[in-house]
């Protein structure tokens, strides 16, 4: 097993295409990511108000919307339709309108509304609207007197106080691309030998010392990518280093098998690149962190359970963001075993058919 060790680790070493894979851009890639969220929020959102009322009470509410961080009233429009054309000329990314009776409505202690129009081209320009005129609504229901006391509250956000999108994001990121380079190279290299009419592993021993190969020099990259990156952008870093070095070591040994029995039935060198391009959105949306999966369908959770990105994206958030420790990382790390035993397994009697169908040539020669 020791030769096949080193032997696999001159094999990456002297590939460049390997190299290039493994690591520009398992070292650049995150640097990317990070740097195109690192604004994490979208602020001053320009915005058009359409004012009917033209009263004091809608024109307070309007400096107060200016006020925030999330919008800003760059147009002061007549109506609706002259609204409606600036977004259609992306001038704008949001309308607030006033009803005529805006103000009558106030004064006699009547419920009034108003009108949010958002750019749904993207959900964050939503988000900033709504988030904008709720804070306005709130305060203004005190100003005017409103007939219901409001329940007050204590705003505590948990683990993403600041709201960004690259904390939201990028911790499944890493994840997707720690297991999608590990791929991309592993199968390269699997279709080179497949190429030079050779099998990726004839023996568990071969196979053993080539996965401990890629696990060395890959558990030492994960722990770049989930450690230095999120200091180097600010994003919220709460989980120790032990069990983020053992979760990391079994998600990329888990990688690892995986790429094995897949890469195995690939027969050329950029295969691998096509085909895991193709499954990349589809892993980062099973994982469930943007939807619930209490929410998602039975058979697309069942087909989740087939990559290990699916339980590291959700262990690494619950380090990364809520300081978890091995105890309630149990179901994921149960999971990435799971993996590692099944995958193992798999690669084994392919070992064995491999073995069979070269005793097979053998004999078919001599005879």
């Amino acid at each position: 097993m020791k030769s096949y060790f080193f032997k696999e680790c001159r094999r990456i070493f002297h590939d460049k295409g390997v190299m290039i894979i493994f690591f520009a851009a398992g070292i650049l890639y995150p640097l990317l990511y990070g740097y195109i969220y690192y604004n994490e929020t979208v602020d001053s959102m320009p915005v058009s108000v359409v004012d009917l009322s033209e009263s004091m009470e809608s024109r307070r509410f309007c400096r107060k919307l200016d006020a925030t961080k999330e919008v800003d009233i760059i147009y002061r429009s007549a109506s609706l339709h002259e609204a409606k054309q600036l977004m259609k000329e992306r001038r704008i990314n949001g309308i607030i309108m006033f009803p005529e009776d805006y103000a009558d409505r106030l004064a006699a202690g009547m419920q009034t509304t108003v009108s949010t129009y958002a750019d749904m081209s993207s959900f964050m320009y939503y988000k900033n609207l709504v988030m904008a005129v709720n804070y306005v609504m709130l305060d203004e229901m005190h100003c005017v007197g409103a007939p219901v006391k409001v329940i007050p509250y204590k705003e505590n956000i948990l683990y993403n106080k600041g709201l960004g999108f690259g904390t939201f994001f990028l911790p499944a990121a890493f994840m997707l691309i720690i297991q999608q380079t590990l791929f991309f190279g592993l199968a390269m290299m699997n279709g080179t030998l497949r190429e030079n009419r050779k099998s990726p592993f004839l023996s568990v021993r071969e196979l053993a010392g080539r996965s401990l190969a890629y696990i060395s020099v890959y558990t030492t990259l994960a722990l770049y990518i989930v450690t230095v990156v999120p200091r180097i952008f600010g994003i919220p870093h709460e989980g120790g280093f032990i069990p983020l070095l053992i979760f990391m070591t079994i998600f990329v040994t888990a990688c690892v098998m995986f790429t094995m029995v897949f890469s195995y039935f690939i027969r050329h060198r950029e295969t691998g690149l096509v085909y895991c391009l193709f499954f990349t959105l589809i892993m980062l949306f099973l994982s469930g962190f943007s939807w619930p999966l209490s929410n998602m369908p039975e058979g697309w959770k069942l087909l989740s359970y087939l990559f290990p990105s699916s339980f590291a994206i959700r262990g690494y958030i619950k380090i990364n963001s809520a300081g978890a420790d091995l105890h309630l990382l149990a179901p994921e790390i149960a999971g990435l075993c799971m993996h590692v035993a099944a995958y193992a397994i798999i690669c084994m009697w392919l070992v064995y058919m491999e073995k069979r169908k070269s005793a097979a040539l053998h004999t078919e020669f001599i005879s």
